[in-house]
């Protein structure tokens, strides 16, 4: 959650602040009843260092965790600058030396707008897709979501959820052993609803701008499943047929 300007909602604790009224207090944390917490953004990926970040991961982990959260972790790609050797060192060190077992993995921060040169959908896919490969390899029971576009561009959106097209995220691989895998597990995107909630067109062909996160999320999920040769069976985890976001209000 995210909150510029005004008062500040009294349950955006821990978010980015812009005028911080009162500190964080733990029962705060408790009251708001956050169950998943996600610790990524663009500081997170211009920041990282492989020496030294992995183990601030691991003490997020471990801090939410003690506050009863799940932590959504993401993986730094920083527009092509680290790449699926980082991934994989950063999974290997949390789940396996560590034992953290973190589930859920999201790959990159808003692409779209944060990325000068891998912000297309058949560049997005491509890194996506390897990166998504590297890091089950390491843990296969992993969870990834993605591909956290800053708000809904169709433009985007409807190559990497066309099930079997060129930049198809949706899709599956073989691992070794013969398991069939897929590449993402929960499709996510953000959205900051300020005065609005930022969609670039008509998403669902109805003739009107979807201004609705519910339609966007029916309309993609449905796209999705409508096409069941593409995805029935092909894997040992069906794919999750709900979205994600990032929100943020005043």
């Amino acid at each position: 959650m995210v909150s510029r300007g005004g008062d500040l909602e009294k349950y955006l604790c821990g978010s980015y602040y812009e005028n911080p009224g009162d500190e964080c207090v733990r029962s705060e944390i408790f009251e708001s009843g956050v169950k998943t917490m996600r610790y990524g953004g663009s500081g997170i990926e211009t920041d990282y260092h492989a020496t030294e970040s992995p183990a601030q991961y691991a003490e997020m982990v471990e801090n939410m965790r003690d506050n009863g959260i799940e932590p959504v972790l993401q993986i730094p790609y920083d527009d092509g600058r680290f790449s699926t050797g980082t991934a994989a060192a950063l999974v290997r060190y949390i789940n396996i030396e560590r034992g953290l077992n973190v589930r859920y993995w999201s790959i990159g921060n808003e692409p779209n707008q944060k990325y000068s040169f891998n912000n297309t959908a058949e560049k997005i896919a491509t890194y996506f897709r390897q990166i998504s490969v590297a890091i089950k390899a390491v843990d296969p029971t992993i969870i990834v979501t993605g591909p956290d576009l800053s708000f809904y561009d169709t433009s985007i959106m409807r190559p990497l959820t066309t099930p079997g097209g060129r930049d198809d995220i949706t899709g599956w691989y073989v691992a070794p052993g013969q398991k069939k895998r897929y590449y993402v597990d929960i499709l996510n995107f953000h959205t900051y609803p300020f005065d609005a909630v930022k969609l670039d067109d008509d998403v669902d062909g109805d003739g009107d701008v979807d201004e609705d996160d519910e339609n966007v999320i029916a309309y993609t999920r449905d796209e999705v499943m409508a096409h069941p040769t593409a995805h029935s069976g092909q894997s040992d985890q069906p794919i999750r047929s709900k979205l994600i976001t990032r929100s943020g209000r005043n």
